[in-house]
């Protein structure tokens, strides 16, 4: 039987198998959830709080990338953690420790205080208690522990996704928010680059500073280019396999031929990235598509 000793000051110690340790463990997580008093309710810090959750819901209405969100909402919750509010230290490990898909024994329940509406706001809405407020907003943390922890496959990353966005809705608009400006403001939030996600619009508008209706070939070739970068960053592509990917027929034509197609393709679409005021935007030299930095661009890039 595997066993570990465990001295204690007094040089007397004990056999404890892993089972024992593992129990040990989560009865210390217990103690400290229970014994360690919640701070009480800071306006200033929960208007601040309310702030980063509400740049988070635009994050999810401006369909940011799942791993941008992830990182967002991980910072909230480990910021959170630092400070001894709302979310203790090692929640990550009392996660894995009752494998708790659910977010509950990741988070204590009795941290997080009745919660009034925000001092920000002229009109409080009705109906609604600080208790409400109070679960709402513990609601809201576990959907962003699920997320962080639990999005594995494209299933469960959507569904967390989904019932965060709607959790976060709830809980802002107990304080007073407005949500319906917090939504029309994501339209104008922008990932650091350029991503599928964000700037295709089904089925045929482009986006970044404002949005473009295209035709379905420009549509489908920014998606094609998105996915390289996101892979291979700014290195060329080879025409051939660009049109082999849009068009599906790179056995009937010649590499010259190919060339020509994609060249027009791509001064059309500069023109609409221009326009949009893209960090870059493309050019065809030889038989490969390049990339060249924009003067939108906050970094030098390739020409």
């Amino acid at each position: 039987m595997n066993a570990s000793w465990q001295s204690s000051d007094s040089d007397c110690g004990r056999w404890a198998t892993p089972l024992d340790e593992l129990k040990i463990t989560k009865v210390c997580i217990k103690y400290e959830a229970t014994f360690l008093m919640p701070k009480a309710y800071d306006p200033i810090r929960h208007d601040g709080l309310d702030h980063l959750l509400s740049r988070l819901l635009q994050a999810l209405h401006a369909k940011f990338d799942h791993a941008e969100v992830v990182e967002r909402a991980k910072k909230i919750i480990d910021d959170c953690a630092a400070q001894g509010w709302l979310v203790r230290k090692g929640w990550e490990d009392a996660w894995g420790l009752y494998k708790d898909k659910g977010g509950g024994n990741a988070l204590c329940s009795g941290w997080f205080h009745d919660v009034p509406p925000s001092i920000t706001t002229d009109k409080p809405p009705t109906g609604a208690t600080d208790k409400d407020r109070g679960e709402a907003l513990f609601d809201s943390f576990k959907s962003m522990v699920r997320l962080v922890m639990n999005s594995s496959t494209a299933y469960t990353a959507n569904k967390h996704q989904d019932e965060l966005r709607d959790r976060l809705s709830v809980y802002l608009s107990l304080r007073g928010h407005d949500i319906d400006a917090i939504i029309q403001t994501a339209s104008e939030l922008r990932p650091d680059e350029p991503t599928r996600n964000h700037c295709l619009v089904a089925p045929s508008t482009i986006r970044w500073k404002g949005e473009l209706e295209v035709e379905r070939r420009y549509w489908h070739l920014l998606g094609y280019i998105l996915d390289h970068r996101q892979w291979h960053g700014d290195n060329p592509i080879a025409c051939l396999d660009i049109e082999e990917a849009i068009k599906g027929r790179r056995h009937l034509r010649t590499r010259n031929e190919s060339h020509k197609y994609v060249a027009n393709a791509a001064s059309n679409l500069s023109t609409i990235l221009l326009d949009l005021q893209f960090p870059w935007t493309v050019h065809t030299k030889s038989d490969l598509l390049l990339f060249e930095a924009t003067e939108f661009s906050q970094f030098p890039g390739p020409t």
